[in-house]
C-alpha cells in the first residue's frame, strides 16, 4: 500500500509573490564604443593643414658671435629662423638647414654662409664680410660708436625733460623708478664714453701723430681730461635727484641742474668724424 502513494512534486523555493525571473539584457559594448570614439578623435581633420615647416633652421652655440650675426641677418631679411642651440667640438661653428629635416646641413666660413643666405633669400644683401682696409674699419667703428653715444645722451636728456614736466604738474607716480632708470642709463653711457676715449688714444691718435696732426691729439686729450669732472658732476646730480622727494622744490632744482649739465656735455666740442676719416685713410 505504501507503494500506491503518489510521489510528491518538487517545487522551487521562490517566494510566491516574487516577480518572475527575466533574463538581463546584454551589456553595451562600452570598450568598443570608446575605442571607436578615440579612433575618430585621432583622425586628422581635413580642414586643418599640416604644421608649417620653418624656412630655415639655425644650429650653433648661443655665445658664438657668428651665430648672432646670422640671426641678425635673417631678421634683416624678414626671415624668422628656428634657432636650435648646440655645442659640438667637431663643428664649433653654426650650421644651416633650409627646408625640412631631410634637407642637407650647410656649414662653412662666415663669408660662405652669408653668401648662401643671399642666394637663398632674395632682397637686399645682408652686408657680407667687410672688404675695407684695417684703417677704414677702425675709423668706421669709432664713427658708429660716436653716433651711439650721441643717441644715448639724447635719450637721457629727453627722459629728464619728461620728468621735469611731470614734476611741474605734480605727478609723483613712477618718479623714483624713472630716476633709477636714468641712473642706470647714465652708467652705461659713461662706460661707453670711457671705452671710446681709450680706442681713440690707442688706435687713432698714433696715426694722427704720424700724420703730423699733433695739435689735434693734444686738444683731444685735454677734452678727455676735462670731461671727467663733468661726468662725475652729473653722477652726483643723479644721486641728489634720487634722494629728494618727487614734486618738491629741491627735486625740481636737481632736475634743472642735471638737465643743464647734460646739455653742456651734449654740446661739448668733439673732433669731426669726417676729418678723422680723411686723415687716417689719406
Amino acid at each position: 500500500m505504501g507503494n500506491c502513494c503518489p510521489e510528491p512534486h518538487r517545487q522551487s523555493h521562490r517566494h510566491p509573490l516574487s516577480p518572475p525571473r527575466v533574463p538581463s539584457p546584454p551589456l553595451p559594448p562600452t570598450e568598443i564604443v570608446k575605442a571607436r570614439s578615440n579612433k575618430a578623435a585621432t583622425k586628422p581633420d581635413p580642414m586643418v593643414g599640416p604644421a608649417e615647416e620653418p624656412p630655415v633652421r639655425l644650429y650653433g652655440p648661443e655665445t658664438c658671435p657668428l651665430t648672432w650675426r646670422l640671426r641678425l641677418t635673417f631678421l634683416y631679411k624678414g626671415i624668422t629662423p628656428q634657432f636650435i642651440p648646440r655645442e659640438s667640438p667637431i663643428l664649433p661653428g653654426p650650421l644651416l638647414r633650409f627646408g625640412g629635416m631631410s634637407a642637407d646641413v650647410i656649414s662653412g666660413s662666415e663669408q660662405e654662409l652669408l653668401e648662401c643666405i643671399d642666394k637663398r633669400f632674395t632682397g637686399e644683401p645682408n652686408g657680407v664680410v667687410s672688404k675695407l682696409e684695417p684703417a677704414e674699419e677702425v675709423v668706421l667703428a669709432l664713427e658708429l660708436q660716436h653716433k651711439s653715444l650721441e643717441r644715448h645722451l639724447e635719450g637721457i636728456i629727453r627722459s629728464v625733460k619728461e620728468m621735469a614736466v611731470a614734476g611741474k604738474k605734480g605727478r609723483k607716480t613712477g618718479a623714483a623708478a624713472e630716476g633709477r632708470r636714468i641712473s642706470r642709463w647714465y652708467a652705461e653711457l659713461v662706460e661707453v664714453m670711457l671705452e671710446h676715449a681709450r680706442m681713440e688714444e690707442s688706435l687713432l691718435f698714433p696715426v694722427l701723430e704720424r700724420a703730423a696732426y699733433k695739435g689735434v691729439c693734444k686738444v683731444a686729450n685735454e677734452q678727455h681730461a676735462g670731461d671727467l669732472p663733468m661726468l662725475n658732476g652729473i653722477k652726483e646730480d643723479i644721486k641728489s635727484l634720487l634722494s629728494f622727494e618727487a614734486g618738491t622744490s629741491l627735486y625740481q632744482e636737481a632736475l634743472l641742474n642735471l638737465s643743464q649739465r647734460l646739455k653742456k656735455l651734449q654740446y661739448s666740442p668733439v673732433p669731426s668724424p669726417g676729418k678723422r676719416r680723411r686723415v687716417v685713410i689719406g
